[in-house]
């Protein structure tokens, strides 16, 4: 083989792992939480999975088996990079609703479940105190450089989910039914402190109601319930997060990603 075949077999090769690695990590990128926003134009979302592939590609290159010379082939492997990607992403982005999961039971349980506001994280109308939380969130994760977290998974995950193998959906299915239940959790754990105000202060108006029954105690209860519940979180709302944090850097640390 002439150097210019050793030359051309190198470029050839260099371009089918930056593709490979940009469908991985661009799939992530498109929805992981804070990058991956609705509200970042796709133009930016789309430059900083280019950028971050072309950083990854010498990298991870080792990982990579030969370019398939099959047409199928070719397009199977790139297709199961997607999936890889999609699918940590998502895994990643779910973590993240433990704060939806407690705004709105905080919201719900201290009378502010009517406040409504468009939610950019999900595009979706939510309860105000969900929307809060979750954009705090995010802004606490970027300050705290938890995002390099995420890349460096990305990085990992080739040694968990090699390319070219087969795709382990079972795994997966598991992997985010897990994911599910620790989120769901997490967001009742952060909002069990307004779950006490309310059972102890309900408890109380109900007991004020049985003595004194000509007083219209809901209109007594509701304004004191929200005036309550905006005390409580402020007082608990730097504990919350830090709770929060604490649990996303050691989903991201785990092995499997």
């Amino acid at each position: 083989m002439d150097s210019t075949a050793v030359t051309l077999h190198i470029v050839e090769t260099g371009m089918f792992v930056t593709l490979a690695v940009f469908c991985r990590v661009g799939s992530a990128i498109m929805v992981l939480p804070g990058i991956g926003e609705l509200s970042i134009p796709p133009r930016i979302r789309l430059t900083f999975a280019m950028l971050t592939s072309f950083v990854l590609a010498p990298v991870v290159k080792a990982n990579y088996p030969e370019a398939p010379g099959e047409i199928l082939s070719f397009a199977g492997l790139l297709l199961s990079e997607i999936v890889i990607g999609l699918a940590l992403g998502l895994i990643v982005r779910m973590f993240l609703m433990a704060l939806q999961v407690a705004g709105n039971v905080i919201a719900s349980q201290t009378g502010l479940s009517f406040a409504q506001n468009f939610d950019p994280s999900l595009g979706v109308q939510g309860a105000l105190l969900s929307t809060f939380l979750t954009i705090l969130g995010i802004t606490l994760i970027f300050e705290s450089n938890l995002d390099h977290l995420m890349i460096a998974g990305l990085k990992n995950s080739y040694t968990l989910l090699p390319p070219g193998g087969s795709l382990p959906f079972g795994d997966l299915a598991d992997l985010a039914t897990r994911t599910f239940s620790v989120v769901f959790k997490l967001g009742i754990q952060l909002a069990a402190p307004f779950i006490v105000f309310s059972l102890v202060f309900y408890a109380a108006a109900g007991a004020v109601a049985r003595l004194l029954p000509q007083i219209q105690i809901f209109f007594l209860t509701v304004p004191l319930s929200i005036l309550g519940g905006f005390a409580l979180l402020m007082v608990t709302i730097g504990s919350l997060m830090l709770v929060f944090l604490n649990a996303y850097e050691a989903m991201l640390s785990a092995p499997w990603l």
